[in-house]
């Protein structure tokens, strides 16, 4: 477990650094942070009612990039008193260390940000990651026709998971570079 955890952090410091490097603006995640449960729980049931206003229309694994630039613009609203940071972040995600999109690099996430906006589907992943480091994912259980009863996924590199996720980049901006329904 501790091995995940050096790994999931390290993955974390790259992705800030390449972040700070394409973009010019730091990151502030603070894996030294921790957010009370409290807050999380409060992130939480923001979260599910968003997800709850969305039609299901069996795609929404395929719109992550905007359901989640949607839900940040939604939270930064609702949540005046709750100003927990979150960034859309951009990277792979493993279950039982098998990929689960197709495995992307800094270089090919670089290359589809460069072509700009497009409406073919992205085969990239994209979630939110909390100022703690935790992982918010709104999109990876209503992928593949999963029961929308539980909608969001909460994840840690210090709770034992089948899943693992890489983070390479960190843009809220994302969706509006790489999709012409913004």
């Amino acid at each position: 477990m501790e091995d995940k955890n050096r790994t999931y952090n390290n993955s974390l410091l790259l992705a800030v650094n390449n972040s700070t490097k394409l973009f010019g603006k730091p990151i502030g995640v603070d894996i030294a942070k921790f957010l009370s449960s409290n807050e999380l729980l409060e992130v939480g049931i923001i979260a599910k009612m968003f997800l709850s206003n969305i039609p299901d229309d069996g795609l929404i694994g395929r719109k992550c990039h905007i359901v989640n630039d949607n839900f940040i613009r939604n939270y930064n609203d609702i949540s005046k008193g709750y100003p927990i940071k979150m960034y859309m972040t951009i990277g792979n995600v493993y279950f039982k260390n098998e990929i689960q999109y197709e495995e992307q690099t800094v270089d090919t996430l670089k290359s589809i940000i460069k072509k700009g906006p497009s409406a073919e589907p992205l085969d990239t992943h994209v979630w939110l990651t909390l100022e703690d480091g935790c992982v918010l994912d709104l999109t990876l259980l209503n992928s593949g026709g999963v029961d929308r009863k539980t909608p969001l996924f909460l994840w840690s590199p210090t709770v034992e998971s089948d899943y693992y996720f890489q983070p390479l980049l960190f843009d809220n901006g994302f969706a509006n570079k790489v999709d012409t329904l913004f």
